[in-house]
């Protein structure tokens, strides 16, 4: 039959990979923060500096979004190991979602 398969196997595929998919991408976001907070290379002076003399070029607007972005989507990461809490409603996607044009 044509399409997507409906039996064990294929779902235990499907499950796991979701499962690893999401615990990568979660690895990266915190690896990407990490960059983005403590690498002198991604200082905000340098990511919005004109690409002509070493920077990046990021707008004051895309800066606005970018480190809150990844620093919110670590802090879900954290979450889901148990090493922090959230103690109210939070949408760990607000920023990131500005990134992509995604809501």
């Amino acid at each position: 039959m044509a399409g997507l398969s409906t039996d064990r196997g294929s779902l235990d595929l499907v499950m796991g990979q979701a499962i690893l998919n999401l615990r990568v991408a979660l690895d990266e976001v915190a690896r990407i923060n990490s960059m983005l907070q403590n690498d002198p290379r991604f200082s905000d002076a340098i990511l919005t500096a004109d690409p002509t003399t070493g920077g990046y070029g990021y707008t004051a607007d895309e800066m606005t979004n970018i480190k809150p972005a990844f620093l919110a989507l670590t802090k879900l990461r954290q979450i889901a190991h148990s090493s922090a809490i959230q103690a109210q409603v939070n949408d760990f996607f607000f920023f990131a979602n500005n990134l992509t044009g995604v809501r």
